[in-house]
């Protein structure tokens, strides 16, 4: 039938079955697609050090700033919707070449704009390469919750409908992990038991030294008195006593409770965006695949769900990804040994618990991504202070990746417990787990070997979040009602997304123009 043909019900109906009983990708065209990413920073630092040695003109006077971010959108933001339009491989190879090109020319220049040496921009408390890898992969999920309704994106990129990898499968785990990497309990660092008491055994010898010197408790004379008279000088030394630092201090119980209340005001948006986003998509009979999180659930309730989850169980960072493990061994558990798998994949929605099951089992996943990713973003905030122990970081990130691909892989030959984003299972979350360690692994080679290049766009993006994906998603909404995506060229297709991909883009940098932080 002609898209004038089908009223708005088959039309709804049409759009439902273009994004369900999908069985996504291979993981190595996921892998080709998500290294665009790096391939872009790469590129992109590689060409802005070429234009301000040989045409420094360029980023000078009144205008520089507008055409620093027309180039990072074009090299940064372009390459993201061309890796999902076209062949991954076509587009990875080509910017591979031109920063292999670039990077010949760069190398003969030496760079005219000041710039941090690579070991202070790891060092410092704010790291561009975690900036940049946030950003992206909030640009990325961006792109392919509209993109996803038009023809030109790949059908295997979409999410899968119960087992299988796909592009956008990894990308919500991915959303969860980038969040943890910079939590407050990420950002203190990996602080050890043995890393405190060698501080405190520093401490005792510096005490001794002090304390080793005899003290003169009677120096001298009253005034107005002969010093014949004065009482004889004592020479004592004081007692030694332990330094309070190797003293285990009593702490006071966590009270869980207020912990969990307050997560609760501080992602209480995040539950009313949820609600609204329910409220609307049922008053206009907008499309919604129900097997994706359920009848109700929603990936904003995901992220409020997680966040509570956090606060209960509270870890501190360098033990959470152990607590995780010990979480997703359990979940795995129940879904294999008792029955909870074919719970979620069968059980009739009879009530509101069942109606919402794939939401409310997949919480204990996502939660598992972010306690490992909360001990993953603690070792990028201990301070490493040369080079080579960032090496050895990038070494340990992509040691990670390979361990749990290996693990994937014994799960799926040898287990028979295939990836499931739909329930967030075992080999899902060491899948995510596996992409993200080795894009960290590849943002910090990059660092290493280039100078950070300030980035406006992916700041401002950074900078607001969470607002962004708010109007993304309330963008794909108008523009699914506005027209019929499911009908239109790819040429149309690509023309809808840049322009919405510029909107973004222009929203986030005058959000940073003006200074100006949206926080829900």
């Amino acid at each position: 039938l002609c898209s004038m043909d089908l009223s708005e019900e088959q039309y709804r109906d049409a759009k439902i079955a273009f994004v369900s009983n999908l069985n996504g990708s291979t993981k190595e065209e996921v892998l080709v697609v998500l290294t665009v990413i790096p391939a872009s920073i790469l590129l992109h630092r590689l060409t802005y050090n070429i234009v301000a040695c040989r045409a420094p003109s360029t980023f000078s006077g009144k205008h520089q700033y507008w055409i620093e971010c027309a180039l990072e959108f074009v090299m940064l933001c372009l390459p993201v919707l061309l890796s999902v339009t076209l062949p991954a491989d076509m587009v990875l190879t080509t910017m591979l070449a031109l920063s292999l090109v670039a990077y010949f020319i760069s190398s003969s220049s030496i760079p005219s704009y000041p710039s941090p040496s690579p070991i202070s921009a790891l060092s410092s408390t704010r790291k561009p390469f975690l900036d940049e890898y946030r950003a992206y992969m909030m640009l990325l999920t961006c792109v392919a919750i509209l993109a996803v309704d038009f023809h030109i994106f790949p059908r295997r990129f979409a999410k899968t409908e119960t087992f299988g990898v796909s592009l956008m499968d990894m990308g919500v785990g991915s959303v969860v992990l980038s969040g943890a990497l910079v939590s407050k309990q990420a950002r203190q660092g990996l602080k050890s038991l043995a890393t405190a008491v060698s501080n405190a055994l520093k401490k005792e010898r510096v005490y001794e030294a002090i304390s080793s010197s005899p003290v003169l408790l009677h120096p001298g004379p009253k005034r107005g008195h002969a010093y014949k008279d004065s009482p004889r000088p004592v020479l004592r030394r004081p007692p030694l006593q332990a330094p309070s630092s190797l003293k285990l201090e009593e702490q006071a119980p966590v009270n869980r409770l207020a912990l969990v209340w307050a997560a609760v005001r501080s992602n209480g948006p995040l539950c009313i965006i949820g609600l609204i986003r329910l409220l609307l998509t049922r008053s206009t009979n907008y499309q919604e695949h129900v097997s994706e999180y359920g009848l109700h659930w929603n990936f904003f309730f995901t992220l409020f769900g997680v966040s509570v989850a956090i606060a209960l169980v509270n870890p501190p960072a360098q033990y959470a990804a152990l607590i995780g493990a010990a979480i997703l061994v359990v979940y795995q558990i129940l879904l294999t040994k008792f029955g909870l798998q074919d719970y979620i994949l069968n059980a009739p929605r009879v009530d509101l618990i069942s109606a919402n099951k794939e939401g409310l089992g997949s919480l204990f996943g996502y939660t598992a991504i972010f306690l490992v990713g909360m001990t993953l973003g603690a070792v990028l905030f201990t301070r490493h202070a040369t080079i080579s122990r960032w090496r050895h970081v990038c070494l340990g990130f992509f040691a990670t990746s390979v361990c749990a691909w290996g693990v994937v892989f014994l799960c799926e030959g040898y287990l028979g417990i295939y990836v499931s984003r739909r329930m967030a299972n075992l080999p899902y979350v060491l899948l995510v787990v596996a992409y993200n360690t080795f894009l960290m692994g590849l943002f910090i080679s990059i660092s290493i070997v280039t100078r950070p290049v300030p980035s406006h766009l992916l700041a401002a993006i950074n900078r607001n979040q969470l607002l962004i994906f708010l109007l993304a998603n309330v963008s794909t909404g108008i523009i699914n009602l506005s027209m019929r995506t499911l009908y239109a060229s790819d040429m149309q297709a690509f023309v809808v997304l840049t322009l919405y991909l510029l909107a973004l883009s222009l929203t986030a940098v005058i959000l940073e123009r003006k200074d100006i932080t949206i926080k829900f």
